[in-house]
């Protein structure tokens, strides 16, 4: 993916998950880990000093995919149960409620 349309994604993920309740630290960004090179992988960085016990992220559960699980089942069956919501999110495309999360995917 072009550089330039994998920011708008990240742009657009950030935009949706502030207006859906989550909290996104102004702390910190999104970009490459070496600047110079457009092959180094993307990463999380600090733009400012981070306090202690200081939030950087919180997502609400309705944000998430988590399958449908039940605390008895196994570790494996909540992995199968998120990744079979994951694929039927991103068979709903534009129409999920997670798509900006499943487009930046």
């Amino acid at each position: 993916i072009p550089r330039d349309e994998t920011q708008n994604l990240q742009r657009e993920l950030i935009t949706w998950m502030r207006s859906n309740g989550a909290f996104v630290g102004s702390h910190m960004e999104v970009r490459l880990e070496d600047p110079q090179d457009p092959w180094s992988r993307y990463g999380v960085f600090a733009t400012e000093r981070i306090e202690k016990d200081e939030v950087l992220l919180s997502v609400p559960l309705e944000l998430m995919i988590q399958g449908d699980s039940n605390p008895a089942d196994s570790p494996d069956s909540l992995s199968c149960n998120t990744i079979s919501e994951l694929l039927e999110e991103i068979e709903l495309g534009d129409e999920s409620h997670v798509a900006p999360y499943v487009r930046y995917l």
